[in-house]
Parts: C-alpha cells; sequence; structure tokens
C-alpha cells in the first residue's frame, strides 16, 4: 500500500480543490445551469407563503413540508436572508460544490485512499446534475459518501481476501494496522437513522439507493445477523413513512403528465456519446472527452499495475457500491414519471466512488508525483470550463442585467427562449434563466416548479394555469389570449428573433432594446 500524504497536506490539496472547482461558478451570477433559477425562485414562494403574500393571477401555493425534496432550500433559504436574489444560486452552486469536495476528500481520508483519486473525482461536480441545476439531487451526494463509510463494513471478505480501512492517522499502513469489525452501536444506529432521514429530505432516489444498498452490502458481505437485524429495525420505520408520504405525490398528475421513456439499450450504452454525456455532460468538445479519459486510464492503470494485490488493496465496500451505481447508470430509463435523466444521473457519483476504491496506480515517485499530476489536469479543466462560463456570461447574457432592473415590483411575467442550444454546452442552459424575473421582482411567472407535485411550494388544490402550458420548451407557442395573463416578456434570442417576436406581437412595446435579452410590455 503507497504511504499516503499527512492529514494537513490532504486539507491543503481539498481547500485547493473547493477553490479551483468554484471558479467557474465565480464567473457569472446568471450561471448556465437550467433549473437554478426555478430553485431560488420557490424559496421567495416559500417566503411570501409563509407571509401570506396574495398572488397576480389568482394564483396560490402551499409548502409540502414532508416532501423529499426539500434539503436544499434549507441552504437556500439561509443564503436568502444574507444576499440578494440574483446571487442566491450562484452561491448556492459554490456550497454545493464546497459539499461534494470536502466530502470526496472526507472520504478519501476515512478509508485511506489515494488523495490524487480525490482530486480527480473532484472534478465530477461539473456534470449534468449541475449542468441541469438538480439542486436536490446534488445536495444529496455529501450526505449518500458519509452514508457509504457509517454503512460500509470496516473488514470485509473480498474473494479470498480480508480487507479493511486503514487507521485515519496511519502514515505507512500494512494489513497489520486494520480495524477490527465494529459493532453497530445505538450512537452508531441513531446515526444511520439521522443520515438515512436527510437523504430522505434531500431526495427521494438517495433514499431508495440508500435503503438498496443496505440490502447490496447484507447480501455481498454476509454481516452478522445480529447487525443486520439491528439495522433493519432502525430503517424500516423510516421507509414506511417515507412510502406513505411519497405515495401521493407520485400519483398527483393536475399539472404534469407521466412517462417511461428509454432512450439508449442498456446493451450499448457503453459504447455510445451517451457515456461521456452520462458522467460528465455539461460542455461540448474536447475538455469533458479528455477529462474522461484520464479518469478511465486512472481506473484501467490501477488495475493493470496491481494485478496481483487489486483486490486486496481495493476498498471493498467502495467498489461494490461503485459497481451498484454503476449498474443503476446503465439499465434505468431516461424518464419514470416527470424524473428525466433517472439513469444517468448515478453516472458521476459512481466514478467518484470507483475512483476512490481502487488503489493508486504503481509509479516511480510515489503518491505525490500523482497528485501533483492530477492537481495540473484538473486545474487546466477547472481553467478551461471558467473561460468558458465567462464566455456565456459575455456574450449570451448581454441585456439581461438591464431587462431585470426594468421589470417593476410583481409584474406577471413571461419568459421565452429563443437561444435554445449554445455551441459550448450539451442542454439547453438558458431555458429557465428568464424566471430571475420572477425571482428579483416577485409576481407570477409563466412556468414555476410550483406545477410539480414533490415540490417544496406548489400550487394549491384548485389552482387553474389557463395560459398555454410548455412555453419555456417551445416560446412560438404563444398566442394572443395568453397576453391578457401577463404584462411583460423577458426574451432571450438574437437580433433576428427579437425582431420576428415584434412582428407577431405588434402590440409588444419594447423597454429595452439591446443585448440578446430584452423586456417587452404589453399595453392593458
Amino acid at each position: 500500500m503507497t504511504p499516503q500524504p499527512s492529514t494537513s497536506t490532504r486539507l491543503l490539496i481539498a481547500t485547493a480543490c473547493c477553490l479551483g472547482g468554484a471558479l467557474p461558478l465565480l464567473m457569472t451570477p446568471f450561471s448556465p445551469t437550467t433549473d437554478v433559477p426555478q430553485h431560488v425562485a420557490q424559496v421567495r414562494l416559500f417566503f411570501e407563503t409563509m407571509q401570506g403574500v396574495s398572488q397576480p393571477n389568482g394564483v396560490s401555493y402551499v409548502v409540502q413540508w414532508l416532501t423529499p425534496y426539500s434539503l436544499v432550500y434549507l441552504v437556500m433559504a439561509g443564503l436568502w436572508k444574507i444576499l440578494p436574489p440574483e446571487r442566491v444560486g450562484q452561491a448556492t452552486l459554490v456550497a454545493l460544490c464546497f459539499g461534494w469536495t470536502i466530502a470526496i476528500h472526507w472520504l478519501a481520508w476515512r478509508r485511506g485512499r489515494s488523495v490524487a483519486a480525490a482530486v480527480l473525482a473532484s472534478t465530477l461536480y461539473d456534470c449534468h446534475v449541475t449542468y441541469w441545476g438538480f439542486l436536490s439531487f446534488s445536495v444529496g451526494l455529501p450526505v449518500f459518501l458519509v452514508w457509504l463509510d457509517v454503512t460500509s463494513s470496516n473488514f470485509l471478505k473480498f474473494g479470498e481476501f480480508s480487507i479493511g480501512i486503514e487507521k485515519p492517522d496511519a502514515r505507512h499502513p500494512t494489513p497489520d494496522t486494520f480495524e477490527k469489525p465494529t459493532p453497530d452501536t445505538f450512537p452508531r444506529l441513531a446515526l444511520i437513522a439521522f443520515l438515512l432521514f436527510l437523504l430522505y429530505e434531500a431526495h427521494a432516489l438517495w433514499f431508495a439507493v440508500s435503503l438498496l444498498w443496505l440490502g447490496v452490502e447484507t447480501v455481498a458481505f454476509r454481516p452478522p445477523l445480529r447487525r443486520t437485524i439491528a439495522r433493519a429495525a432502525v430503517t424500516a420505520p423510516l421507509a414506511v413513512v417515507a412510502l406513505f408520504c411519497y405515495r401521493r405525490l407520485a400519483t398527483d398528475t393536475q399539472f404534469v403528465e407521466h412517462k417511461l421513456i428509454f432512450k439508449d439499450h442498456p446493451v450499448l450504452r457503453l459504447g455510445t456519446r451517451w457515456f461521456v454525456e452520462s458522467v460528465y455532460g455539461g460542455v461540448r468538445g474536447w475538455l469533458e472527452v479528455s477529462m474522461l479519459a484520464v479518469l478511465l486510464g486512472w481506473l484501467v492503470w490501477s488495475v493493470a499495475s496491481r494485478r496481483r494485490r487489486f483486490l486486496k488493496e481495493a476498498d471493498a465496500g467502495l467498489f461494490v457500491a461503485g459497481l451498484m451505481l454503476l449498474g443503476l447508470g446503465l439499465v434505468l430509463p431516461y424518464q419514470f414519471q416527470y424524473t428525466i435523466e433517472l439513469a444517468e444521473r448515478w453516472m458521476p457519483a459512481a466514478f467518484i466512488i470507483l475512483l476512490l476504491a481502487v488503489p493508486a496506480p504503481v509509479l516511480k515517485g510515489g503518491e505525490k508525483t500523482l497528485v501533483a499530476a492530477a492537481l495540473t489536469v484538473v486545474l487546466i479543466f477547472w481553467g478551461w470550463t471558467a473561460f468558458i462560463w465567462r464566455d456565456f456570461d459575455r456574450k449570451t447574457m448581454t441585456g439581461f442585467r438591464e431587462s431585470l432592473a426594468a421589470l417593476p415590483e410583481r409584474p406577471r411575467l413571461v419568459g421565452l427562449d429563443f437561444i435554445g442550444e449554445l455551441p459550448d454546452f450539451r442542454r439547453r442552459p438558458v431555458l429557465q434563466t428568464a424566471a430571475y424575473g420572477e425571482v428579483v421582482r416577485g409576481g407570477t411567472y409563466s412556468l414555476s416548479f410550483a406545477k410539480f407535485p414533490q415540490s417544496f411550494v406548489k400550487y394549491a388544490p384548485g389552482t387553474t394555469l389557463p395560459w398555454t402550458d410548455g412555453l419555456e420548451w417551445d416560446p412560438y407557442c404563444l398566442t394572443e389570449d395568453d397576453l391578457k395573463y401577463f404584462d411583460y416578456a423577458l426574451v432571450g434570442g438574437d437580433p433576428l428573433k427579437q425582431l420576428q417576436f415584434q412582428d407577431r406581437f405588434p402590440m409588444a412595446v419594447p423597454v429595452t432594446t439591446d443585448g440578446m435579452w430584452r423586456l417587452y410590455r404589453f399595453p392593458k
């Protein structure tokens, strides 16, 4: 086993990774992360609902305290109190970046894994989960990594070998320094229950996968029956309550349509571009392909260089957990009910865990050389990503700040995205950007996440939305009849698209006239 750096060195490297990972996020307050403005709007709706603020267009909201998607809003509500509304989304992304990075490096320290592997794994925050703005799902990953450490046996049978966790302070670990199995004491069972509760509050999918892991770990490593019964006694009541709470949400189809969609054949996914887009999937071009090649090279190099000792030096608990998540990514559908990218969202977590599970490749110079090389690679990755984000702010977000400043308080606003896909990004990064109008000024917006049954703040029973649905996906569907429900339109598009919008709706009065984003008023 390769000697590991000291705790202080690990802390210094983790801090560097936090700062490097946050670099792209500091380039613009209006990040190319699709759903972030809608999540921030949920925070405004929460405070307004609790204060009894009346809403335009006769809509009203209720707070769902038991929804399994509320943990991130605790973070965002705190940020809302200390920051301007338009900065809350950016600050939340930074906080989640720090959470992912700290959890990755903490798990590597706890289990005596390679620092260089933790450095490489830190880049996986820049994945489609972040670019889509799946904040509720994103906040669950750090909790799950802690959950893995607490619930994974620290003395596991992997093939013919007995392996375990190194003591955190072991500078030169040997098999003799492995700890003995730790029984599930009452405090440990209480911690398991608390973490499971946090996973439920983060996202229903993390809750389900955490329970799945308990079953997989039990089957794979056959822990003592007493421990299995104790954990079942702790988790079963939570599972029953969670199922009861979620069942009502899963059957609500007032504003949504349930679907089951497979986009790629499970057997063929590894051989298509799906693989690159599911592990990273944020920006186009050479950057993510090259970074994924580095990660795959690390895994292959690890197996090849330590093939005689691989099973003994791998972390069996993490390795099996990584394979479990990889399996979910390869077999689950693209969409189930109203949850999109159901399969893809497990791939970044799978690679994080697998990178930590395998032993570091053999290299002359040891861990120091590996860490230096890994830091060089990730700094290039984050630096180039920051350049892309800065270019996005300078080119795509022109006119947006001026349009927000020109909005009155509590408007009835429709957002129209004629920009669509951008050359640098794999998805539609500005699909929900106009929702910042609701974030900054309040009022009613043409699409609110309150329409989704699982949202923390949702439309009250009996609420109707009389305007055309799906305008965020197809702005050409806006009709003159819809305009009676809106006072303003925040339109994203090049000058030609802006002229086409004015030709179609000649009654729209331009409030701002420059940039890719322009504000229009509909006189009443």
